[in-house]
């Protein structure tokens, strides 16, 4: 055993191939925040550049507080 490595020994803490829990909410808030940094809050670019409709990209607006 001593000749082991200590991940061969020891399981890991995740399942192998198990992917990182993400929270969906933050992550969608960060893509907002970049799309009106770099669109200049132009909603219609903000849209084009997420691959969103307007309809949706103004519900994500208002879900997010950045109306």
């Amino acid at each position: 055993l001593d000749e082991l490595a200590p991940e061969l020994i020891e399981p890991p803490l995740e399942p192998a191939g198990a992917a990182p829990v993400l929270d969906l909410k933050a992550v969608q808030r960060q893509q907002l925040l970049e799309a009106v940094r770099e669109t200049g809050g132009r909603r219609d670019k903000m849209a084009e550049r997420l691959g969103i409709s307007r309809a949706t990209l103004y519900r994500r607006l208002k879900e997010h507080g950045l109306t």
